[in-house]
């Protein structure tokens, strides 16, 4: 809900970011909890107050909350969170080949000249996400940030690569 711009929380989601965010480390709030706070979780609409709870308490708490299938959501210690970053490469990856064979269907001969600038500005971007998130490059990288001992800045991530 939206008055005068201003994002509004509904009762029920604002019912979930108080528990979530009373979660410990390590801790599990099942879905039969979640369920009496926000109904079925099974449904879009609960769905959606699920995710909109988790935003919310990750931008002011810097907690996060995994999905336990069939279980609940379970709250990341310190000490998971960095396992987060293989995984976000990895679907990084996947979803820029997607994408760059999604371009390939294009009729390029049949584009306009600047259809086909946002069409090789966006294979050019798909390529080089697919190109940095190869096993081999976060390979490079992750010995590089190990060589330096911090995280690299652009210039330096990009020598890597060399």
């Amino acid at each position: 809900m939206t008055q005068n711009g201003k994002f509004h929380r509904s009762y029920d989601v604002q019912q979930l970011v108080d528990r979530l965010m009373k979660a410990k480390p390590g801790e599990l709030v099942p879905y039969t909890e979640i369920d009496a706070i926000i109904g079925d979780h099974r449904t879009s609409k609960a769905i959606g107050r699920i995710h909109s709870a988790r935003k919310i308490v990750q931008s002011e708490t810097r907690a996060l909350f995994e999905v336990v299938t069939h279980e609940g959501l379970r709250r990341l210690s310190n000490e998971q969170i960095p396992t987060l970053g293989a995984a976000s490469l990895s679907r990084i990856r996947r979803e820029s080949i997607r994408g760059a064979k999604r371009l390939s269907c294009a009729d390029y001969d049949a584009l306009t000249p600047e259809q086909k600038r946002k069409h090789d500005a966006a294979a050019s971007h798909l390529g080089i996400l697919a190109e940095c998130s190869k096993p081999a490059a976060v390979k490079a990288i992750t010995a590089k940030v190990e060589q330096e001992n911090k995280k690299l800045t652009f210039d330096e991530t990009l020598k890597a690569f060399r």
